[in-house]
This record gives C-alpha cells, sequence and structure tokens, in this order.
C-alpha cells in the first residue's frame, strides 16, 4: 500500500520534471480517448535514475558557472595589493636611495612606502600638496628627507617615529604649523623650515624637545 501510494504522487508531478515518464499503456488502450487528464496523470509511472543525476549535475555546473562569473568579475582587495607588490621587483624594495625630484609629482608614489630599506628620499620640485600620508612612518631606516620647494600645507605627526631622520629639509613650502611630535626625532640633525610662515609657538614646544645640537634654519 505504502509503494503504491508514493508511485501515485510522483506521477502526480511528472508533467512538470522531465525526469518522469508514464509507462507504456497496453497496445490498442487509447492514451486520452475517453479519459480525463487527471486519469492520465493517475497512471502508472516510473522514475529514471540517469535523468535525476544527470538533472542534478547540469544545476550543480550552473550554480558554479554563476559563482565563478560573479566571483572573478571583479578582483578581491587582497589580490590588488598582492598584484601591487609583484609588480615592485626586489632591486626596488632594496634601494637606500631614491630621487624623485622634479618630475610634476602631486602626490607621494605609494610604492615608495613599501621601501622600508630608503634612507635618502627626494622629492623636491614638484607639486606636492597637502601632507605626505601617515603611512611614512614605515620607513624606518630613513635618515634624509628632502620635500622642498612644494606645495605642502603640512607635515604628519607620524614624521616623529622616524628615530634615524638626521635631515629633514621642508623649505619653500606653504607651512604655517608643524607637529609637536618632531622633538622626538632625537637623532635630527638639521632641520630646514625657511620659506615658511611656521608658528613661534610650535618652534618653541619643538626646540624644548630637540637636542641642542640640532641646527633650525628659519
Amino acid at each position: 500500500m505504502v509503494g503504491t501510494y508514493w508511485r501515485r504522487r510522483a506521477c502526480e508531478v511528472k508533467k512538470c520534471f522531465f525526469y518522469f515518464r508514464a509507462e507504456e499503456p497496453e497496445i490498442g488502450t487509447p492514451i486520452y480517448s475517453g479519459a480525463s487528464l487527471v486519469d492520465t496523470l493517475r497512471m502508472p509511472c516510473t522514475v529514471r535514475p540517469m535523468n535525476i543525476i544527470f538533472t542534478v549535475i547540469v544545476a550543480f555546473l550552473i550554480a558554479l558557472g554563476a559563482a565563478y562569473y560573479y566571483g572573478s568579475e571583479r578582483p578581491s582587495q587582497s589580490q590588488e595589493k598582492t598584484n601591487e607588490e609583484s609588480s615592485q621587483t626586489p632591486q626596488m624594495l632594496a634601494l637606500t636611495a631614491v630621487n624623485r625630484s622634479g618630475q610634476g609629482l602631486s602626490e607621494m608614489p605609494k610604492e615608495i612606502l613599501s621601501m622600508t630599506q630608503v634612507q635618502e628620499l627626494d622629492l623636491s620640485n614638484n607639486n606636492l600638496t597637502g601632507a605626505l600620508p601617515a603611512e611614512i612612518r614605515h620607513l624606518s631606516s630613513l635618515e634624509v628627507l628632502n620635500i622642498s620647494n612644494n606645495k605642502m600645507t603640512g607635515l604628519p605627526a607620524e614624521l616623529g617615529q622616524l628615530s634615524k631622520l638626521r635631515v629633514l629639509n621642508a623649505a619653500n613650502n606653504q607651512l604655517t604649523g608643524i607637529p609637536h611630535e618632531l622633538g622626538n626625532l632625537q637623532s635630527l640633525e638639521i632641520l630646514d623650515l625657511s620659506g615658511n610662515d611656521i608658528s613661534a609657538q610650535d618652534l618653541d614646544v619643538i626646540r624644548k624637545n630637540l637636542p641642542q645640537s640640532t641646527q633650525i634654519i628659519l
């Protein structure tokens, strides 16, 4: 009784799924002659296992293709970062001196922020505006920084974390205030702020914290 019940239920949906088929009626028996649609659907049927497997495989491939399409439409941020890092050769990363002076730069090139071995950086005579990015703190080996003759209006406080910095040349910009963190630069020998309108109050705070041997040029 149970088997007959479930077989009839399966037959009721055979018109919606192609993997069901009606058993062949006996020869000479008309399928629709004098029979209603309900009677036709109640005819005994059997399930084709291969059709079920085929349908499942097709559905899986369609889902897999959709996932691949939408997943590969745009690379992830991690992939972009990896591509950016892979474009930097070992020779670039190992540079100790970088000169990008007079190249018409409007911002600091991002690839420089990954050159942790650089000791001398020259970005003078460009069109830099605003302030250097805070990520400049990653240049822990930096000893000489020349950003003179630009249009910068500020310096990042993170410069105070460059413990090896000996020379900071920020002459001929549009600076008015400077971060007090510059006073943390205990290795600083020369601080050139000439050609700017630096606040006297900021200078007094920095002078008190810098070594007495530091030469401040105004």
